[in-house]
């Protein structure tokens, strides 16, 4: 699991170091369109996200504990309650090392 969350954040920062002019706009996948302080938003996200399902006993617990960090999240319902149930103490991810 984390190996692909790692390769996210990676992609990240390689998005950031190329486009990160003043005047540049990003159109995300899910959500609205942004600017590239996006990339670094989304990398404090997927670092919570790991922190979440790695420190919280339940997957209840970790999508509980992304809603509070996260409050109306936009695919709360859907991408987060699926990537937790994927990643989470109760999810089908094996784990491995950090």
């Amino acid at each position: 699991m984390r190996e692909h969350i790692a390769n996210w954040v990676t992609v990240l920062g390689d998005l950031k170091a190329k486009y990160s002019g003043p005047d540049l706009h990003v159109y995300p996948g899910h959500g609205a369109l942004s600017d590239p302080t996006l990339f670094d938003r989304m990398r404090v996200y997927l670092d919570d996200f790991v922190s979440a399902v790695s420190g919280e006993p339940t997957n209840a617990a970790a999508l509980a504990c992304m809603k509070r960090l996260y409050p109306g999240f936009e695919q709360e319902d859907f991408l987060l309650a699926q990537s937790v149930a994927f990643h989470g103490a109760d999810g089908r991810a094996p784990k491995s090392g950090p």
